[in-house]
């Protein structure tokens, strides 16, 4: 587990650095003024953002249970009107909104459910270029979060089709491995009887 941290910790370090060398670039001052955002607090993107999630949670509060439905938008952002008010940018809250807190409670559950059983399976199995495979498929769920959290993925499509796709090689990469594993130690399962005269 630790090997899996550090891991990430490096790559997210690259990430960073790379991501310095690239101001120095033509196309830096874009990727500068992203960087920059992130804490400036004046900011009209990020602004609107908590001013959507605000106005969702508000608006849920009339409907708790069933949500706000598919076709439904949230109420207008006070002050800006050219805000898209059927998107949250944030899938949990989109979920939620359209439909409803059992919605939200499955989804939930079923990606807890995948956590688990990846971190059931994070050993190396027998065939290691496998191992590695799936352990890097697993990696991914680190992005899925962000991505949930900051872009309105039920929106998006492509983006919920790539993470279910991404879930299910990988579980099934770790049950083909689980079974290659249990047949490699059925075979290696040899009794030697002494021979009776």
């Amino acid at each position: 587990m630790a090997a899996i941290l550090l891991g990430a910790a490096l790559v997210g370090g690259g990430m960073i650095n790379s991501a310095v060398v690239l101001l120095g670039l033509p196309t830096g001052h874009d990727l500068k003024s992203r960087f920059a955002s992130i804490s400036d607090k004046e900011d009209k993107s990020n602004e609107a953002h908590i001013n959507e999630w605000i106005v969702t949670i508000e608006a849920l509060k009339e409907h708790p249970v069933l949500g706000l439905g598919f076709g439904s938008e949230h109420a207008s952002v006070p002050g800006d009107d050219t805000i898209n008010r059927h998107t949250v940018h944030n899938a949990f809250l989109m979920l939620y909104m359209k439909m409803g807190i059992h919605a939200l409670l499955l989804f939930l559950w079923s990606l807890f459910q995948y956590c688990f059983f990846c971190a059931r399976r994070r050993g190396i199995s027998s065939e290691e270029n496998l191992g590695w495979l799936k352990l890097g498929l697993f990696s991914t769920f680190a992005y899925w979060l962000v991505t949930l959290n900051v872009a309105p993925s039920w929106w998006y499509y492509r983006e919920m089709c790539m993470m279910a796709l991404v879930m299910a090689i990988a579980v099934r990469l770790s049950l083909l491995s689980d079974s290659a594993d249990q047949s490699q130690a059925n075979q290696q399962v040899v009794v030697d009887y002494p021979h009776r005269r």
